[in-house]
């Protein structure tokens, strides 16, 4: 997805784009087909979409959330964020990856006829050299040339891998159970959140007020045991957990998967002739939904500053450009990791002393307007200025 919205705000600037996927082209999410892989689009991201001029697209698969609300214990003291008490017209969007791949590449697409966008699909990317100032991407028979690459090849990067770059990573022993829930009652378009000893317990409106993505972080081995319960098990354990919430799931609408939770961030973000973004660069616990937001934000930084050197007549893909990129990014996308990290950890407290301040803290943060506002600042940051006058 990442990949795509810089191939998208690239040609919509002027640039020509050779666009490598090992996967295929984006189809559009079968109508009956339930996919559990959602992302939550935050005030920035939205923006993009604006700018792309696919907000129309983007509304119809997507779901808006106007409050959110957050507890830890049982009676429960709720953390709630409220849409219309923050001036706000929605605080976010859910929707399906898949949807996000389309909408995207239904953008693009327009622009392989006058072949500004080259698309390589399936393209098994094995040897990257670059020489005098020029990419030569060698995968089977084909070998393609550019000036400039940008990594966005997700978490496995072969792209940071080829250029030797390390990563500093956090492990945080759990893993993401992830399903979609049928629900007797309507989710409010809410996003909730419990947080339990072992992990925090989402659940994420989507477009049927009757189905909810669930996100259920967790030590590995209760995450496995979650799996393999028969389903009728599983439902009445979940209602058990989030009974505060109000809902009630009486299906699972797909199957239920899981993956494991790390922290990564790459020891650069530059190398010669290019750059990571995304989860080539950077990992992050899906706590906050912030993964994919965090990634397009790099491409508008990066896109940017291309856009602005090119209107002062200085090389887009130079050192310079590359540099202030990192400059931007690096230090942002590292204050939002720590900022999870320290979240799950302090919510994974459970002694009476943490859990009474916690409580009396909650509280104190649902009567200040501006400690809200403060805490949702990811959420509902628009674009910075820079990406706002050249995108």
């Amino acid at each position: 997805m990442v990949g795509l919205m810089a191939t998208a705000l690239l040609l919509k600037h002027g640039f020509s784009v050779k666009l490598i996927d090992d996967g295929q082209a984006p189809e559009p999410p079968p109508p009956l087909e339930i996919s559990a892989r959602v992302s939550a689009l935050n005030q920035g991201s939205f923006n993009l979409f604006q700018k792309l001029g696919v907000v129309r697209e983007l509304t119809t698969h997507a779901r808006a959330y106007h409050q959110m609300k957050i507890w830890d214990q049982d009676p429960p003291v709720f953390l709630d964020f409220n849409a219309s008490s923050l001036f706000e017209p929605w605080l976010g969007w859910i929707i399906d990856n898949r949807a996000v791949r389309h909408i995207l590449w239904h953008f693009c697409q327009p622009y392989l006829a006058s072949g500004q966008l080259e698309a390589h699909w399936g393209f098994q990317a094995r040897v990257f050299d670059y020489t005098h100032g020029f990419w030569k991407i060698s995968g089977g028979d084909l070998t393609l040339e550019g000036q400039f690459l940008m990594g966005a090849d997700g978490g496995s990067s072969g792209v940071r891998e080829s250029q030797q770059i390390a990563l500093q990573k956090y492990d945080y022993h759990q893993s993401a159970l992830v399903t979609v829930l049928d629900l007797r009652n309507s989710h409010q378009n809410t996003a909730w959140q419990r947080f339990l000893p072992a992990g925090p317990l989402a659940l994420l409106p989507l477009k049927d007020s009757h189905q909810g993505a669930m996100v259920w972080s967790t030590s590995h081995t209760h995450a496995a045991s979650l799996q393999s319960l028969p389903e009728s098990e599983f439902l009445a354990l979940w209602n058990q957990v989030f009974h505060s919430s109000g809902l009630t799931a009486h299906s699972l609408l797909c199957e239920r998967k899981f993956f494991p939770l790390t922290s990564e961030h790459a020891k650069r973000y530059t190398f010669e002739g290019g750059v990571l973004v995304g989860d080539a660069a950077h990992k992050i616990h899906p706590l906050a939904g912030q993964g994919v937001n965090l990634g397009w934000m790099d491409v508008a930084a990066l896109v940017s500053l291309m856009v602005r050197a090119k209107t002062k007549s200085r090389s887009p893909f130079g050192a310079h450009v590359s540099a202030q990129y990192a400059c931007e990014r690096r230090l942002a996308n590292q204050l939002t990791q720590k900022a999870m990290t320290v979240l799950n950890q302090v919510y994974g407290m459970q002694t009476g002393l943490v859990s009474t301040l916690r409580s009396c803290v909650t509280r104190q943060i649902s009567r200040q307007r501006w400690l809200q506002l403060l805490l949702l600042e990811p959420a509902l940051s628009r674009l910075p200025l820079l990406c706002e006058k050249f995108l």
